[in-house]
């Protein structure tokens, strides 16, 4: 996570989608300290004549009429600010990529809360948002190695199963699920 959706008509200058929507990814993993691999983006194209913006259908996308559709999907532990930044990076990259003016471009952001994603065969959860908590989906510790305290509880407990993680958030199997929703 993040996932992001972009949609469009086909441009009528030449645009390069595969290096717009690497850019965005590098954006937002550099600013926010992830890794790439967690990072999701795909471009659709609209059929020409299948969008209407202010009463006038189109057949290709312009500059500026026809804004491109963005839908940002992200955890919901990321404070107001943190948002912001993830709106305007996108808008930023887009704008300089694809070469539209930022007035033409509309960004929808949803958050999905813990245990609403199912993602690398597991349920997806994360701990509760805290006001100012940064957006990295990792746990906030300093050193490399550093483990939360449960980490640490239950690491010399030989009853005690590894917990995967990955980019701070828990996964669980439906069977995991099953037998601790008992």
């Amino acid at each position: 996570m993040p996932v992001i959706r972009i949609t469009s008509l086909p441009f009528e200058h030449e645009a390069e989608i595969p290096a717009a929507i690497q850019k965005i990814s590098a954006t937002l993993a550099s600013l926010f300290d992830i890794d790439e691999q967690h990072i999701s983006i795909s471009w659709h194209y609209l059929s020409p004549g299948h969008y209407c913006c202010g009463g006038e259908v189109a057949d290709l996308q312009s500059a500026d009429t026809h804004p491109l559709a963005v839908d940002i999907l992200i955890p919901d532990f990321n404070p107001a600010d943190v948002i912001e930044e993830i709106l305007l990076a996108v808008a930023e990259v887009l704008a300089k990529s694809v070469n539209v003016s930022h007035d033409n471009i509309f960004i929808h952001l949803r958050t999905a809360r813990s245990g609403t994603i199912f993602d690398s065969g597991m349920i997806a959860e994360w701990p509760a948002a805290t006001k100012g908590e940064p957006m990295t989906d990792r746990p906030q510790r300093s050193g490399k190695e550093r483990r939360s305290d449960e980490d640490r509880r239950t690491a010399n407990d030989p009853n005690s199963a590894p917990q995967e993680r990955r980019s701070g958030m828990e996964r669980r199997s439906g069977e995991d699920r099953r037998k601790t929703d008992k």
